[in-house]
């Protein structure tokens, strides 16, 4: 009975081992412990805030939203700047217009009313030298409201006249105008057509003829012959008219013909004029054998 006894006490101790086990693993967790676990938690879910945290401010040393806000507001200002009102054209500052009315510019430009943002000076400047008083333009806009024009006009050099109608020319053959001002085409050469087209304003006539009479109307004075005015008819070619010398009355002619060896028929007619005597026309279409005609008016 003794080594029951024994035995029964030696095989309790393994049962009380397991107790004590199940008692450990109900024992419940301590205050620190569980402090711990929760400052763990705190620290997982800290993490993903973290690195948003960290991403933008990559981002944001990258450049890359700043040339975003950049934009946004760059496209705000681009979108309000054309329909301030504060940015309306209301001067225009026009030089070099002489010939050119002050209507024709304001129409060719189109900036009436309009934002200066919205106005092109390069198609202005385009249009204005589409006048034909217009050479050369230059537009461009000067903060807050103001066009300036810049223009260099045609200078006229001759009096273009077929029947009653006067067409104002530049030294190229370019029509300026039709029926100008009388004082001004007053001061220039007058060269009256007897036949043909009428010309167009924009357009340009027959440099030959045109030429021919700007030579004899610039060279004439050197060889003492003063011009009146210049013809032309295509069957007897370039007619100088001039006022009667002292002594005779009414005007003479001086027929030119072509405008070949123009200097040499120009100097003949000087020579002819010194001598004094009385006619009403000279025919020197050739120079070398100047007459009178048997039939003077």
């Amino acid at each position: 009975m003794a080594n029951t006894e024994t035995r029964r006490q030696r095989g309790a101790t393994p049962i009380a081992g397991r107790d004590k086990k199940r008692a450990a693993a109900a024992r419940p967790v301590p205050k620190r412990a569980a402090a711990c676990r929760g400052v763990g938690a705190q620290a997982t879910a800290t993490k993903p805030t973290a690195k948003r945290t960290d991403r933008f401010h990559a981002v944001w040393a990258s450049g890359q939203l700043a040339a975003l806000l950049g934009a946004l507001v760059c496209g705000g200002v681009i979108a309000y700047l054309p329909t301030a009102g504060s940015l309306q054209i209301r001067q225009i500052d026009l030089a070099g217009a002489a010939l050119t009315s002050s209507d024709s510019i304001t129409t060719a430009i189109g900036a009436s009313g309009h934002n200066i943002f919205t106005v092109e000076p390069h198609m202005a400047a385009i249009r204005l030298a589409a006048l034909p008083t217009v050479r050369e333009a230059q537009v461009w806009g000067e903060l807050p409201d103001r066009l300036v024009v810049r223009l260099v006009e045609r200078q006229p050099a001759l009096v273009w006249q077929l029947g009653e109608e006067r067409y104002l020319l530049d030294s190229g053959g370019f029509v300026i105008a039709k029926n100008p001002a009388a004082e001004t085409g007053q001061t220039l050469p007058r060269i009256v057509v007897r036949e043909g087209d009428p010309p167009t304003v924009g357009g340009r006539v027959d440099t030959t003829v045109l030429q021919a009479a700007l030579t004899i109307a610039q060279r004439s004075s050197e060889y003492g012959v003063t011009v009146g005015r210049i013809e032309f008819a295509p069957a007897t070619g370039l007619t100088v008219i001039t006022p009667g010398s002292a002594g005779t009355a009414g005007e003479r002619s001086i027929v030119i013909g072509s405008r070949g060896r123009l200097e040499e028929k120009l100097s003949v007619a000087s020579e002819v004029i010194r001598t004094e005597q009385s006619w009403t026309i000279l025919n020197v279409t050739d120079p070398d054998r100047p007459f009178f005609p048997a039939k003077q008016p």
